[in-house]
């Protein structure tokens, strides 16, 4: 078995644990053979501690990865996600309306949007940098521990986001009900794009599909759709079409004397 010495370190056996786990393609396989190794290295340093060699099992050498092998795996997922954003169209055709009459909403969608892509992108690679590590396995039993750190984040960092968009469609408008819905939708959208960020790489590992290959691009498409989604639902709650609008005098006869 592998040898502990001067504290913490690893002798070169390390090097040679390394490649057998990244020989491991199977989730459930890497993290009893990991484990057990641990316990191993635990029990032989004569004291129970936390591990401390750490490797994703779905992370494949870039350079060793035979071309083709990598043009396949990235253009399936690049056309299927191509496929699943033209859905927002669709929607933004069903809200063209509202789009047309308010035509700040139109201004600021993709700022919404950019934004919800951002807060995912940025949540998906603090969980995959703790999947690289090892500090986070994928397996579901760890989705309840990732929630419970990511609530408290994502509601202070949507509540900011807000706010701070709040006074720049005022600013830029001048209008306090446009301002208050795209403040609103902002908070949704950041506070979905968080925990969707989060869960997405981890939710890939449990699959066993490629975290590096398929995370970053099917988080960029779902927050597309999330943001568009979101906005056209709370704008249109809070702007109704203006041809709904009843005019003041409407009802009213009015008589002509000759």
């Amino acid at each position: 078995m592998m040898e502990m010495a001067d504290g913490e370190d690893l002798t070169i056996e390390k090097q040679q644990f390394r490649r057998i786990l990244a020989s491991i393609r199977d989730p459930r396989l890497w993290e009893e053979f990991s484990s057990f190794a641990y316990e191993e290295m635990a029990l032989q340093d004569g004291r129970k501690r936390k591990p401390v060699i750490t490797l994703a099992p779905k992370i494949k050498s870039y350079f060793k990865t035979p071309t083709w092998e990598s043009i396949r795996s990235r253009c399936f997922w690049l056309i299927c996600l191509m496929i699943l954003q033209s859905f927002s169209g669709i929607i933004l055709q069903q809200y063209s309306d509202m789009l047309n009459e308010h035509i700040i909403i139109a201004m600021f969608v993709t700022t919404l949007v950019g934004s919800g892509g951002n807060a995912g992108n940025q949540s998906g690679s603090l969980v995959i940098t703790a999947l690289s590590t090892g500090e986070l396995l994928p397996r579901t039993s760890n989705i309840a521990r990732l929630l419970k750190k990511e609530l408290p984040s994502a509601l202070i960092i949507s509540s900011i986001m807000a706010a701070t968009f709040f006074f720049r469609v005022f600013l830029a408008s001048d209008d306090f009900q446009a301002g208050m819905a795209l403040s609103f939708s902002m908070f949704f959208i950041i506070f979905i794009s968080i925990q969707l960020g989060a869960l997405t790489p981890i939710l890939l590992g449990v699959l066993g599909i490629d975290v590096a290959s398929a995370a970053a691009p099917l988080l960029a498409t779902c927050m597309d759709l999330v943001g568009i989604t979101v906005a056209c639902l709370v704008c249109s709650s809070f702007l109704p079409p203006k041809s709904h609008v009843t005019p003041p005098m409407a009802g009213i006869p009015i008589t002509i004397e000759d």
